[in-house]
């Protein structure tokens, strides 16, 4: 699992058959980077998530017939913030971030 903070949603007219009817976001990772996610649970823009990848966590969230291995499994509320000090920087997530 990885923590990420959504960006907003990505949209295409065509698509895979698995992607029918999905939300798709793009996520900014702690890294920098980012990266595509499915979402079943309602994120949006500015909230943390964790999102898992794999076959295995898209099989038992999704189903097999989706065409994504990167699938968002949790809406963040909180986070211990006293644990990250020798990482990057969470100053948009605190103990209290919630929904």
């Amino acid at each position: 699992m990885r923590l990420a903070q959504v960006i907003g949603p990505v949209w295409g007219a065509r698509h895979a058959d698995g992607l029918h009817g999905r939300k798709i976001l793009l996520l900014q990772t702690l890294d920098g980077g980012q990266v595509c996610a499915l979402d079943a649970l309602g994120a949006g823009p500015g909230e943390w998530v964790l999102y898992a990848h794999g076959s295995r966590v898209r099989d038992l969230t999704l189903g097999a017939d989706v065409a994504d291995k990167d699938i968002v499994i949790a809406i963040v509320d909180g986070v211990d913030a006293a644990r990250l000090a020798s990482g990057p920087s969470l100053l948009p997530l605190t103990e209290s971030a919630g929904r």
